[in-house]
This record gives C-alpha cells, structure tokens and sequence, in this order.
C-alpha cells in the first residue's frame, strides 16, 4: 500500500533525505528493539492513527486529483480497530516501573513523529 501510495504521488520511497525523518526511523527502530519501550511507541502511533488518516484522505481528496491507488493506504489506516485501547489495557498489566518506562518511550516516539512532520513542512517551504 505505501508503494502505491508513493507511485499514485509520481514519488520514490527511499532512504530519509530529512534529518528528522531520519531521527524518527532511528527513534522507531530503537524503541521497537524492546517489549516495553515498544509498547509505548506503539501507542503514541496508534492513538493517533485513524483520525490521522481520516483526515488526511479528507485533504487528499479535497485539493488533489490523485489516482485511486493513494487511498488505500489512509482508508485501511483510518479504520479504528481499538489498537490504542488494546495496548492501555496490556499496559495496564505491567509494574509501575514498567509504565514509566513505556510512557517515557510514548514520548519519546510523539517527539519523533511531531519532529518528522515538521522537518518535512520546512523541507517542503524551503
């Protein structure tokens, strides 16, 4: 789905040409290394993700005359399966200092997703 969506936007997926894409893939690939830390990555990308996708295939097809193989990727993300929900509830199960380690690593991962976008908007008006 992300290759179509890459191709339907005339584009390449490649190695992070932004420094703090970068940074995000590095951030996701260490907290991902670990039960805990992965959790809280997890959440901070699931408890976003749906509303994300709804709205950016909203934007999509509200300015943009792009071909059908886009959509598939934020329509399958938009659908709200209660991941976020799934995850609080094993969360929920582990020690105090479980959490603090996953609520640390939720921040961590929030960090890096907001830092990505942000590098992509000033890549983009430069």
């Amino acid at each position: 789905m992300w290759e179509d969506f890459a191709d339907g936007l005339n584009t390449e997926i490649s190695d992070a040409q932004i420094p703090q894409v970068k940074t995000l893939v590095d951030t996701a690939d260490k907290l991902f290394s670990n039960n805990e830390t992965a959790l809280g990555a997890l959440y901070a990308f699931e408890a976003q993700q749906p509303e994300t996708a709804k709205s950016k295939l909203a934007g999509l097809k509200a300015f943009y005359q792009l071909p059908d193989k886009v959509e598939p990727y934020f329509v399958t993300h938009s659908h709200n399966e209660h991941e976020a929900e799934k995850l609080l509830d094993l969360i929920g199960t582990l020690s105090s200092d479980s959490q603090k380690t996953v609520v640390q690593a939720c921040e961590q991962m929030s960090s890096a997703l907001w830092d990505a976008l942000t590098g992509i908007h000033d890549a983009k008006c430069e």
